[in-house]
This record gives C-alpha cells, structure tokens and sequence, in this order.
C-alpha cells in the first residue's frame, strides 16, 4: 500500500513555533493514517513545531484532502496518489 508523509509546521500568531505539546488533529476524505482512521490527533513533540504523520492511500482510486486544525486554525491540501500499474508480461510466441 502507498503512503506519504503529511508534515505541519504549528506557529503562533507572530511566526514562532508553538509550545511542545499542542495538540493538532488532522483529517482526511481519502485514505487512512497510521491509526487506520480517517481522523489522527497527536501533539508537538518538541520546540520546532513540527508534526509528520503517515497517510496511506485509500483503495477507492481517489485522491485526498487533508486538513490539519490546531488552536482555532485549520488549514487543507489536496494529495494526489500516483497507482503504478502493473505491466503485463508479453508471451514469447514460439
């Protein structure tokens, strides 16, 4: 199964990284996260405000929104899942 790494960077109204701690829940319309869900709310974990989570595509062929909300703010992105299909093996004909 594909996956991406979704990456938040939390900062508060003058530009610098929110405390370690704050909370942020990302949603998705398309696909799971690491928690097989279409909702994942985790927390900074250190002073640079960034937050990496794991979205693994769904089987339905469709690309995805994903929206991350924190304090008030909520921000989107559409993700867009590239399938590689599978090439068929030619019969050598004798």
């Amino acid at each position: 199964m594909s996956s991406t790494t979704i990456t938040a960077s939390l900062t508060d109204y003058i530009g610098e990284p929110v405390t370690t701690g704050t909370y942020i829940t990302f949603f998705t319309d398309s696909g799971k996260f690491s928690n097989s869900n279409t909702v994942y709310t985790t927390q900074t974990i250190d002073e640079t405000g960034i937050v990496n989570v794991s979205l693994m595509a769904g089987t339905g062929g469709n690309d995805a929104n994903v929206c991350a909300s924190s304090n008030g703010v909520t921000q989107c992105i559409a993700v867009q899942y590239i399938y590689e299909e599978e090439e068929e093996e030619e019969e050598e004909e004798p």
